[in-house]
């Protein structure tokens, strides 16, 4: 009967521990995922504007492709942690 109680007891320390390790990581990547978001959104506007300012000779045109695929990688790195997040909830 001992050992059943001492399993227990050292399975709900484990269980607690585990918990506040999950509530960490949901706080952690919530706000990390946010921040994300907000730099995705700086540099989205910032490829409006180069949109909207494109030269007509194209010499812009590797800064707006390299802006585009930022802005991919962002994407794909947010997808990461909304997956992520969704995982620890």
């Amino acid at each position: 009967k001992e050992p059943m109680r001492t399993t227990l007891t050292d399975f709900r320390a484990d269980m607690r521990e585990h918990l506040e390790t999950l509530r960490s990581n949901i706080e952690y990547l919530a706000d990390e995922h946010n921040k994300q978001r907000e730099y995705r959104d700086e540099i989205a506007e910032q490829l409006q504007d180069m949109l909207e300012d494109r030269q007509p000779d194209g010499s812009d045109d590797e800064a707006i492709a390299r802006t585009q695929r930022h802005i991919g990688h962002l994407d794909r790195e947010l997808a990461e942690m909304a997956a992520a997040l969704a995982a620890d909830k």
